[in-house]
């Protein structure tokens, strides 16, 4: 069976907490989600990819080379230029 995906109810997830004015944790939003922490915190960190980075992840157009894992192992850095060096020299 396939892990839940982080944006399958994240959005309306957080248009809740937003509504009353709470900010959780990542476990306290794993846990209402029903989800493994480690998933929240992957998706919080792939969040801050720069945008043609994740439209290239989405329309196949990353290297081959490229991997999921081999960037989980990373710390992702918030400039989009240094993301963008990052993934050339992973790929």
């Amino acid at each position: 069976m396939e892990p839940p995906s982080p944006f399958d109810s994240g959005h309306h997830a957080c248009e809740s907490f937003l509504d009353i004015g709470r900010r959780p944790g990542r476990g306290g939003f794993a846990a209402r989600e029903g989800v493994h922490k480690s998933i929240v915190n992957d998706a919080l960190r792939f969040a801050l990819l720069a945008p043609d980075i994740v439209e290239a992840t989405l329309t196949g157009r990353l290297p081959r080379t490229f991997s999921l894992e081999a960037l989980q192992r990373r710390s992702i850095p918030l400039d989009w230029a240094l993301q963008r060096r990052m993934i050339e020299q992973l790929g």
